[in-house]
């Protein structure tokens, strides 16, 4: 049931986020069930500061990131294909550049920021 959250926003296949925003979505808005069912808070304030809190997110991070990842598909240049692959190599090699690389990727860094969403 949680995982309808997902279908709140569009989302292009390529920039393979869709499950990983969905379980973002579900997270946020169980807790705002939670609130609503346990608490007797209203739905209404709850349910728009999810829109507001998840929305802006798909919209911005998502998209940015399905573009970028369907313009590296689509890149022929062998230049564009060296420079992803020598930054993945020194991500994975650097433990606090791969810390960032995977909270940026899981988009907790996104998560964390929407929190401050009112």
């Amino acid at each position: 049931m949680l995982l309808v959250g997902d279908a709140c926003h569009i989302n292009n296949p390529l920039g393979g986020m869709g499950m990983n925003g969905g379980l973002h979505d579900a997270n946020n808005l169980g807790e705002k069930l939670v609130h609503i069912v346990r608490d007797g808070a209203p739905y209404q304030p709850l349910f728009e500061r999810y829109n507001r809190q998840r929305r802006d997110l798909a919209v911005k991070f998502v998209q940015d990131h399905t573009i970028a990842n369907k313009k590296l598909m689509e890149a022929t240049d062998e230049e564009t294909q060296q420079s992803r692959q020598t930054m993945l190599m020194d991500s994975a090699a650097d433990p606090v550049k791969a810390k960032a690389f995977l909270l940026e990727r899981a988009m907790i860094n996104c998560v964390r920021d929407s929190l401050q969403v009112a």
